[in-house]
């Protein structure tokens, strides 16, 4: 968040470069953002999960419960995958140099 904000407040002092900060980098970094935050509403969907279970004295909650952090878990390992293929060796050379002045 703070990078898409910075990008946000500096990109007016980059002059030409503003438009493509605004139009490129900003989507990639917006894009970015959103990614790795799908990985980490697993992570926290699996802590819940796991102290709900320790909690719980309902045999059949905590089962249940187990059962969602399970599928949670296949949910984070998509999230990773996808975002690994989606953020390649390419896509960070181009934010990289999106970044230099």
């Amino acid at each position: 968040k703070a990078l898409r904000y910075a990008i946000e407040l500096v990109a007016p002092a980059f002059g030409s470069r503003q438009a493509e900060l605004r139009g490129q980098l900003y989507p990639l970094i917006e894009e970015l953002q959103e990614r790795l935050g799908k990985v980490q509403d697993h992570v926290a969907a699996i802590e819940r999960c796991g102290a709900w279970q320790i909690q719980s004295r309902n045999l059949a909650m905590r089962e249940k419960l187990a059962e969602l952090a399970d599928a949670e878990a296949r949910g984070l390992a998509n999230a990773i995958r996808d975002f690994w293929q989606w953020w390649t060796a390419e896509r960070q050379t181009e934010v990289d140099a999106l970044l230099k002045p």
